[in-house]
């Protein structure tokens, strides 16, 4: 199987993979995404990330890659 695989790597090294024309599907794009760790009575961690927009600035949002933001909020 990774002699298959390393074959079809180099084979479509430069170019999309085609696939067949009964594929469909959709192009997701978020924008925003929020994580947590659930913590002793209630008191989760909580991290918001962001696609960052030109409004978007204040002391307690981090500027991180690709246009995200992300910002550890309160439970």
């Amino acid at each position: 199987m990774e002699q298959r695989y390393a074959e079809l790597d180099k084979k479509y090294e430069n170019s999309d993979v085609p696939k067949p024309e009964s594929w469909g599907g959709y192009q997701l794009k978020p924008e925003l995404f929020e994580f947590w760790c659930g913590g002793k009575g209630r008191m989760h961690d909580r991290v918001v990330f962001k696609k960052q927009t030109s409004e978007q600035s204040n002391e307690y949002v981090n500027v991180g890659d690709d246009g995200w933001s992300y910002e550890f909020i309160a439970p």
